[in-house]
């Protein structure tokens, strides 16, 4: 069974007023919830970036790419329309909600700007 894997990474450095997040959607293919889970944590323990070499920075600030947890696991929807068995394209492999202020927000949003968005975490 496909699944989705939503692994949150953050950059860890001195005296920082924020924290910059990522979610990374990585495609797993296991029997169940519970192995999915057991492959994401290792995925997510296997790109952390202890920056060991001195080259990572934040800021100009040296900082370390540490993994969060798996925030969800979902299942990817297979349609017939989108096909069985393995991905292809046009399937939906995962989603994500929240909701913005405003239209002017909404199209902000779908242009790539940046904007404040309330993330749902359901």
């Amino acid at each position: 069974m496909w699944m989705c894997a939503h692994l949150i990474f953050y950059y860890q450095c001195e005296d920082q007023e924020s924290i910059l997040v990522h979610e990374n959607v990585h495609l797993i293919n296991a029997e169940n919830g519970d192995e999915a889970l057991l492959k994401a944590e290792e995925i997510g323990r296997k790109r952390e970036d202890l920056n060991e070499d001195g080259t990572l920075t934040v800021d100009d600030k040296p900082a370390k790419y540490l993994f969060a947890g798996v925030r969800r696991i979902i299942t990817v929807l297979q349609t017939p329309e989108t096909g069985f068995g393995d991905p292809s394209s046009g399937m939906e492999v995962t989603y994500s909600t929240f909701e913005v202020d405003d239209e002017d927000a909404l199209r902000k949003l779908a242009n790539g700007d940046g904007v404040d968005v309330f993330y749902d975490a359901d």
